[in-house]
């Protein structure tokens, strides 16, 4: 599956990753007896595993959820520190 042009083969790096940590870490240790069980172990393994508790380097080696939450607290700071511009004697360029 390509997902960009064929002169750019970096764009297919990441799905690239996730499959062959998807395959390392779950699929070749486990005999699936059907589909419906290998569907629901795969979903569990991104849901609970890959997109909430496993450091990824493009993070600098933190968990989702708390990059996410850094983000968010950033986010909420900065929205807070807008609104109340004039309060805190910040000046609008």
């Amino acid at each position: 599956m390509t997902f960009g042009a064929a002169s750019r083969c970096w764009d297919n790096a990441p799905s690239e990753s996730f499959f062959k940590t998807l395959k390392a870490e779950l699929v070749y240790h486990e005999n699936f007896r059907t589909k419906k069980e290998a569907e629901s172990a795969i979903f569990d393994f991104i849901e609970i595993w890959y997109n909430r508790k496993r450091r990824h380097s493009f993070l600098n080696y933190q968990i989702p959820s708390k990059n996410e939450l850094d983000f968010s607290s950033i986010t909420n700071m900065l929205k807070f520190i807008v609104m109340n511009a004039n309060s805190l004697n910040i000046q609008k360029h």
